[in-house]
């Protein structure tokens, strides 16, 4: 069976081909799109899992699950408490917890009567619930914050906490972007806790293939790693909010009240004339025209018209969700949609 893609017809949804041949009928409350051959459903107000034969995998039992298992686990909830089940639906770690985060690196933070911890796979506390707020794991360690101090944990137990500074979520490529406390100004920290980029920003993120926006004097720009400002600073936003920003080579940014597209070397590329504007992936951008969205190419041509109240997503193996008449509905990249009211 090839692929099946979302339909909504009013308020029911199902699953169609390519060919808007229905699959799977419009029977259910809300779905998402098949992921490693089984899709969440929403039936009664519960949520299970089905097969592309329509055959439940996970009954509908659940108040709230994750949208895909990790590691062949998912989270899920009955009456506000959270544990894990299998591929089989064997509950293989308690609904106990006040929340979990999937998997990462073979652990899971949970929070247990408001405080956040690890558990392995087997479902034994590995690290104590002892955290005001921890992240998942990723490069070893997690980042946490205990007595109003940040720092992170690695999988061993072992803290480190940083005394002058906060706001800090992870080394990424070796660094760390962190506010100090008394400045009040953002800068970047390596591991030894050495100062590699000056405390002297508004506000600042993380790096992303050697890049990272900053905020200087209410304009936005771009440094790299060894503080240079490649970007330079003139811009109201520049649109960075996710881990594959600088697709194709480029950027979206806001000059002016109007939004276009500059390249890493602050060339224009496509004008700046859109109400608002998203980033590039599978190369295809949301642009706002005229309280609209639609969406572009990398040539800054409308592959598929504004004509949607509000883009949801980016494509994501072909498809996009976005919002018409206070519904949302996927659409391909030709701009063919899967909906009707």
């Amino acid at each position: 069976m090839g692929s099946l893609i979302p339909y909504r017809k009013r308020e029911k949804w199902g699953f169609v081909d390519k060919s808007l041949e229905q699959i799977i009928p419009t029977e259910y409350e809300l779905v998402d799109p098949f992921y490693e051959g089984i899709a969440r459903v929403k039936q009664q107000s519960k949520y299970g899992f089905i097969d592309k034969e329509n055959n439940w995998i996970i009954p509908p039992i659940y108040d709230r699950t994750f949208g895909r298992f990790t590691d062949d686990l998912l989270g899920v909830s009955i009456k506000d408490k959270w544990g894990f089940i299998d591929k089989n639906a064997n509950e293989t770690i308690p609904l106990k917890y006040d929340d979990v985060d999937k998997f990462q690196e073979g652990l899971a933070t949970i929070v247990l009567d408001g405080h956040y911890g690890f558990i392995n796979r087997k479902g034994e506390i590995v690290i104590p619930a002892r955290y005001d707020y921890a992240e998942s794991f990723c490069n070893g360690m997690a980042t946490i914050s205990i007595d109003q101090q940040n720092g992170y944990v690695n999988q061993q137990g072992e803290e480190l906490l940083f005394s002058k500074y906060d706001r800090f979520h992870g080394f990424y490529e070796g660094l760390a972007v962190v506010r100090d406390k008394l400045k009040d100004n953002y800068g970047y920290i390596n591991k030894a806790q050495e100062i590699i980029i000056p405390f002297k920003y508004d506000f600042a993120i993380n790096f992303l293939d050697g890049l990272a926006v900053v905020l200087l004097n209410n304009k936005y720009g771009i440094l790299n790693k060894e503080g240079k400002n490649v970007i330079p600073f003139k811009y109201d936003n520049i649109v960075r909010h996710s881990d594959y920003s600088f697709e194709d080579g480029l950027i979206a940014a806001e000059l002016k009240g109007k939004y276009g597209f500059i390249d890493k070397e602050n060339s224009v590329v496509i004008s700046f004339k859109y109400e608002n504007a998203g980033e590039f992936y599978q190369g295809l951008a949301p642009i706002q025209l005229q309280n609209k969205w639609g969406f572009i190419n990398v040539k800054g041509e409308e592959v598929i018209l504004p004509k949607y109240d509000q883009s949801i997503s980016n494509f994501h193996n072909g498809l996009a969700v976005i919002v018409q008449h206070k519904r949302i509905g996927y659409i391909d990249q030709l701009g063919n949609e899967y909906f009707e009211d």
